[in-house]
C-alpha cells in the first residue's frame, strides 16, 4: 500500500468514526433538551476535543523518523484528521437553523440522524469500492456501516 492509498483509507476511516461519533451523541441528546443552542455548542465541543485528541495520538503513535521532517508530517496528519470534524457540516447547518428558530430543535436533530447514517452507507460503500469490491459487496460493506451507526444510535438512545 503506498502512501497515498494509506492517507485516502485513514481519511475514510476518520470520516466512519466521525460520523458515529456526531450520529450518536446526536442519538444521545434527542428528547433531553429543548436548548439547540446548548446541543450545538457541545456537538462542535466533543468533536473539537476527539479531533484534538486523535490528531495528537496520531503524530505520538506514528512518529517521524527524521527530525526535519515533524512538519510535513503534523500537516499530513491534520489532513489525515480532519474527516473527524468536516463530519460535523450537516448537523451542525441543521442545529444553526434550529437554534433561529427556523427548525423545530427534534427535527434538526433527527434529520441529522438520518444524514448521518446516508453518509456512513456511503463512506462504506467507499471503502469496499477503494478495496476493489465489485458492486454487490460495496452495496454490503455500507449497509453494514449504515446498520452499525443505527445500533450505536439506538444504544447511545437507550442509555440516555
Amino acid at each position: 500500500m503506498t502512501v497515498a492509498e494509506r492517507d485516502k483509507a485513514e481519511r475514510l476511516t476518520n470520516g466512519i468514526y466521525g460520523t458515529i461519533l456526531v450520529t450518536a451523541f446526536l442519538g444521545a441528546v434527542d428528547g433531553l433538551t429543548s436548548d439547540a443552542v446548548e446541543v450545538f455548542t457541545e456537538l462542535v465541543a466533543t468533536s473539537l476535543v476527539v479531533f484534538i485528541a486523535h490528531t495528537y495520538s496520531s503524530v505520538l503513535g506514528t512518529g517521524v523518523t527524521e527530525l526535519g521532517q515533524w512538519r510535513s508530517h503534523l500537516v499530513t496528519t491534520i489532513a489525515n484528521q480532519l474527516p473527524l470534524v468536516a463530519v460535523l457540516t450537516v448537523p451542525a447547518l441543521l442545529l444553526g437553523i434550529s437554534v433561529v428558530g427556523l427548525l423545530p430543535l427534534t427535527t434538526a436533530i433527527r434529520v441529522a440522524i438520518g444524514a448521518g447514517l446516508a453518509a456512513l452507507f456511503l463512506l462504506g460503500y467507499l471503502v469496499a469500492d477503494e478495496r476493489g469490491s465489485t458492486a454487490l459487496p460495496a452495496l454490503a460493506s455500507g449497509a453494514a456501516a449504515a446498520i452499525l451507526g443505527f445500533f450505536v444510535v439506538g444504544l447511545e438512545a437507550a442509555m440516555h
